[in-house]
């Protein structure tokens, strides 16, 4: 089955991210026996860790100027102001973030609104403004449907139409970054 996933997030809308996985151990009991029960996290300088699942995804709103990197802090992509071209403001799909010891994100691992698509980086954390994503959509080529789905529920289900051999629908992860409204 071929997914196309778009996340919406009020006006802008972001890439449905990855499962949430491994970063952040949790610990065990501490003290004597009786005593109440201390989740303790523990997390690697420099660990990376995945985020969201399938009823959330994050998106990364870009509060100040900023550089995507290959890997953090190397290899320079590309720079992003506060708004592109349109005049919405940057966003940026969230796949995954790099932690410090106190497992705060230092780095995002994030989808890039750059060519090629399907173009990732990495920018510093302190630059943008983390949001939560609660819409996805889903396009299944081989049912030929469209399924929008608000916090894990499905909300519509529609017949679709899909690309020829010759002109084939892109399969893949998507986010979109503005949602432009005619004013007329």
């Amino acid at each position: 089955m071929s997914e196309r996933v778009i996340s919406r997030i009020g006006v802008v809308t972001a890439l449905a991210a990855l499962v949430a996985a491994a970063g952040c151990a949790g610990g065990g009991e501490h003290g004597v026996a009786g005593a109440r029960k201390t989740l303790v996290h523990r997390c690697a300088a420099g660990a990376v860790r995945a985020v969201g699942s399938a009823d959330i995804a994050w998106a990364a709103v870009v509060e100040r100027p900023l550089t995507a990197f290959r890997s953090p802090g190397r290899g320079a992509i590309a720079r992003f102001g506060l708004v592109n071209v349109n005049g919405a403001p940057n966003v940026l799909g969230i796949l995954g973030e790099r932690v410090d010891t106190r497992c705060r994100a230092t780095w995002l691992h994030v989808a890039l609104p750059v060519r090629p698509n399907g173009s990732t980086g990495w920018v510093r954390a302190r630059n943008v403004q983390r949001a939560s994503v609660h819409t996805r959509i889903t396009v299944d080529l081989s049912e030929r449907r469209v399924r929008l789905y608000r916090s894990g529920k499905l909300v519509l289900s529609s017949r679709a139409a899909v690309g020829s051999s010759a002109t084939p629908t892109p399969l893949g992860r998507y986010y979109v970054n503005q949602r432009l409204i005619p004013d007329d």
